[in-house]
């Protein structure tokens, strides 16, 4: 024999199921006659006064973007300035290729 509470809990299984399905039952219905009234509404094209417009013109092709110069590499040595005269002492004191 089932317990009092197992008693209420199937007597509210079993109203949330009923109500469930009338309300399942009534939107299918209000979709059968919303479905049957937009079949028999037709649009009326021969009376109306909508103009049609046609798009001749096109746009413009984008422009492209120009190319950012690179930047060149921060050195250290951007601010020295080398002169060829140290160049030749260090040859002249370099004796070991020869």
């Amino acid at each position: 024999m089932p317990n009092f509470f197992q008693g209420l809990l199937i007597m509210a299984m079993l109203f949330s199921f009923c109500f469930s399905l009338a309300i399942v039952i009534k939107l299918a219905v209000l979709w059968v006659e919303y479905r049957k009234n937009n079949e028999n509404v037709t649009p009326k094209e021969e009376n109306s006064g909508a103009k049609i417009y046609y798009i001749k013109e096109t746009l413009p092709p984008k422009k492209r973007r120009k190319k950012r110069p690179r930047k060149s590499p921060d050195l250290a040595l951007k601010g020295v300035v080398l002169h060829p005269d140290q160049f030749k002492i260090i040859e002249k004191d370099n004796d070991i290729f020869k």
